[in-house]
């Protein structure tokens, strides 16, 4: 015995020194782990594996652990191992992001939009603790270097980064030549044509025929003035001075010198057919002051040509012999005055006149005694002193004779430099110097606060500054920020601001809200929101609305589904048994259906019943609504979808039976009370399933109603039934038909029915006469 032992555990030795299974189970292979996994265990028999997902994955499925079976084989399992995700990182601003993969290990790359740099890493990878490596690069716009300095020009504009303008206007004198804008690009540099400004010079302006000039300074240079003189016996018509100023332009027009007669200048007035002598005194238009010598008169005298017969005007000087022929009309002195005369002979310097006096007078005269017949040349005695850039003058005279006074003023936004007045001096020069208008700001109309928005900065003077903000739910459309510019002009037209909801469109119960923390969105309407008209319609739950729009809003706000039923306002059934009683003080004279006397009755009501309806309009509308039989109408629930409780007569039934009345509109057989309708419309005995009522079908009891003071009908349908036991046990219910009339009664045939038997059986009982002091 001790030898079989021994020898068993020898070869249990032998056994695990050749490495043969165990006598136990047999030993597993090697366990296979998932995909980004590692085992943990050995693979012999009954040994357990465990599968440790690596860094930067977790696991999915189970069992997670695995055992060696005694027949070599490792348990069954699912598990995986998932790489952890650590989301979308985003994108900068003004930029965009490359890459989808999300998941441990993966990496994503960021780029800026054209104009803009990447300030940050360019790349981020998804780590093991779910957290992106590194941090969110921005894109930042591209800048530009210090722009160009142009001499002679004042830059303005900053903030030089991709999309900047910078802006170039030139000193005063100077003309800019190129663009007067330049643009920082996306490369980093100005895009445009650097301008330059060069001197500003004027073209000769040539001389007047007749005149002369001078000029200060170097000739035809900036703000370089040329001065204009005639000739003697000349005057100057227009400015005597001209300027350089602006791009290279002369101010002004240029003058002329025209040959005149002027001031004191001595002429002949008609006096009838004789001349007084006289001198000018001053202009205006065609009326000439004349200072009459002989009596020191002044005369106001209008201008005309030649051969008028209105006061004439004439030059005091000798005519020429080229302009004397042969019955040309002059005035020639006679008896020291002068008179008209024709020439009717020349003979070397003498002249035959004939006199146009009543004795057609004839002399002979020298040149010295004739003059012609032809008003003289007037010119102003100053020239025109003309009003300076964005400014006016407060006269509206075309002509200027000595001592004759102006004076200027400057337009809004704009001041007054030189002198305000000037007087025309005997010279033909104006006093004082001619003024001119300074810009000191830009018109506040120009910048205007937007329609919903506002303007923030009430300074408007040259290079201030004004910006604009819009109100919750509208956006900016243009600059924010305008300066006011040397010439006066905004840098930019007033911005507007544009609603966010634009183009959102919402349902018809809904309109579009914009804020800051929600965005847009559309929410439901407030009766305020929808049109004004007033089209009455009638909604599913049994409530009148001006209109549809307001209908569909109320719902929307009140979170349920209401549908138009009818395009009038609602009316509620059995109209004619409303009691006109309401706490209202308004006086409205209607008609309504007194249930009590079965008419139509006036009655003024209050205006403000809770059903909504307060009566007929006319009697004939009472009349035609209620005047019906109400117990023949069907049952109508009406086209709300309301759950109320009612009564409604049944013919069918033979009684008042409870429906579910929607809340408007139906018929008038709609009762809020099952004592209401039983009133109304009371039960009905049947006999052998036929109807006794309301057609009385029973000839004693029809033939009673006939003499009965309600009216037959009337009388029909008061009949009841009531159950009374009987001496008889074989019959169960014995139905009593009875009619009232005039407090008597009416009795009728009793029937009974046996039990288990549906064949009535007639029955005698006797009944107990009482008065009956009931509805009927």
């Amino acid at each position: 015995m001790r030898c079989v032992q021994s020898f068993i555990f020898g070869l249990f030795l032998l056994q695990l020194a050749r490495g043969e299974d165990n006598i136990l189970g047999k030993t597993c292979p090697p366990p296979e782990a998932p995909e980004n996994a590692d085992a943990i265990g050995n693979n012999t028999a009954g040994s357990v594996v465990k599968f440790l997902c690596k860094e930067g994955f977790y696991r999915l499925g189970n069992p997670h652990r695995i055992r060696c079976q005694s027949n070599g084989q490792w348990t069954k399992h699912n598990v995986s191992c998932v790489a952890v995700s650590c989301g979308d990182p985003g994108s900068p601003l003004n930029g965009k992001r490359k890459g989808w993969l999300f998941q441990y290990n993966n990496s994503v790359t960021f780029d800026c939009h054209r104009g803009f740099k990447l300030e940050g890493p360019n790349a981020r990878t998804c780590l093991a603790n779910q957290t992106w490596s590194g941090t969110q690069p921005i894109c930042k716009p591209v800048p530009c270097e210090e722009p160009p300095k142009v001499p002679d020009a004042v830059m303005f504009g900053g903030g030089f980064v991709f999309g900047a303008h910078v802006y170039y206007t030139c000193n005063e004198g100077y003309k800019l030549k190129g663009q007067d804008t330049l643009t920082c690009g996306e490369d980093g540099k100005w895009v445009g044509e650097t301008p330059v400004c060069k001197v500003v010079t004027c073209a000769d302006p040539g001389t007047p025929q007749h005149g002369s000039t001078n000029s200060t300074g170097p000739p035809f240079s900036y703000l370089s003035m040329i001065f204009y003189k005639c000739n003697d016996g000349y005057i100057l018509y227009g400015s005597d001075r001209r300027s350089c100023v602006g791009e290279g332009e002369w101010t002004g027009v240029q003058p002329f010198c025209v040959e005149c007669a002027g001031v004191n200048t001595p002429v002949f007035v008609r006096n009838g057919q004789r001349f007084i002598h006289g001198i000018i005194q001053q202009k205006s238009k065609n009326i000439v002051t004349v200072l009459i010598d002989s009596s020191k008169e002044q005369r106001d005298v209008a201008i005309f040509g030649p051969g008028t017969q209105h006061y004439i005007i004439v030059e005091d000087k000798l005519p020429s012999p080229k302009n004397i022929f042969l019955g040309t009309r002059v005035i020639a002195m006679q008896r020291g005055t002068y008179i008209f005369a024709k020439v009717d002979a020349i003979n070397g310097d003498k002249y035959s006149l004939t006199f146009e006096d009543k004795q057609r007078t004839k002399q002979t005269v020298t040149l010295e005694h004739i003059r012609n017949l032809f008003p003289p040349t007037f010119c102003a005695t100053c020239s025109d002193p003309g009003k300076p850039n964005k400014g006016f003058r407060t006269d509206n005279l075309e002509e200027f004779i000595v001592r004759t006074e102006v004076e200027f003023g400057c337009e809004i936004n704009t001041r007054l430099i030189g002198s305000s007045k000037r007087t025309c001096q005997p010279n033909g020069r104006w006093s004082g110097e001619q003024p001119t208008c300074e810009i000191t700001s830009c018109w506040d109309l120009d910048v205007f606060p937007p329609k919903n928005g506002k303007r923030i900065g009430d300074d408007f003077s040259i290079g201030s500054t004004v910006t604009f903000s819009c109100d919750e739910g509208y956006e900016l459309d243009g600059e924010s920020k305008l300066t006011c510019r040397p010439d006066g002009q905004w840098s930019d037209h007033t911005p507007l601001c544009k609603d966010r909801c634009e183009g959102v469109v919402c349902k018809l119960e809904e309109k579009c809200v914009y804020n800051s923390a929600q965005g847009v969105r559309c929410v439901c309407r407030d009766n305020v929101d929808c049109p004004a008209d007033l089209q009455p319609i009638c909604g599913s739950d049994a409530k009148t609305y001006n209109n549809y729009c307001i209908m569909k809003a109320t719902a929307c706000r009140e979170g349920k589904k209401v549908e138009k039923v009818a395009d009038k306002s609602c009316s509620p059934g059995g109209i004619c048994q409303i009691n006109p009683a309401s706490k209202c003080r308004a006086y409205f004279r209607n008609f309504y259906f007194n249930v009590t006397t079965n008419t139509c009755q006036p009655i003024v009501a209050g205006g403000c019943h809770p059903s909504g309806w307060n009566g007929f309009p006319t009697m004939e509308d009472c009349n035609r609504t209620c005047s019906v039989d109400v117990c023949s109408q069907p049952t109508e629930p009406g086209p709300c979808s309301n759950t109320i409780h009612r009564w409604a007569f049944s013919p069918k039934a033979g009684r008042c039976k409870r429906f579910n009345y929607g809340g408007c509109f139906g018929n008038e057989n709609n009762f809020d009370s099952k004592e209401k309708c039983n009133k109304r419309c009371p039960p009905v005995i049947t006999e052998q399933g036929n109807k006794a009522c309301p057609r009385c079908t029973q000839r004693k009891l029809r033939e009673a109603c006939k003499s009965s003071s309600i009216g037959e009908l009337a009388c029909c349908r008061r009949t009841f039934s009531m159950e009374i036991k009987s001496d008889k046990s074989e019959l169960k219910i014995i139905v009593v038909t009875m009619v009232v009339i005039k407090r008597e009664y009416c009795f009728f045939p009793v029937f009974g029915y046996r039990k288990g038997s549906k064949q009535p059986v007639s029955f005698s009982q006797t009944f107990h006469r009482t008065l009956y002091r009931g509805a009927l």
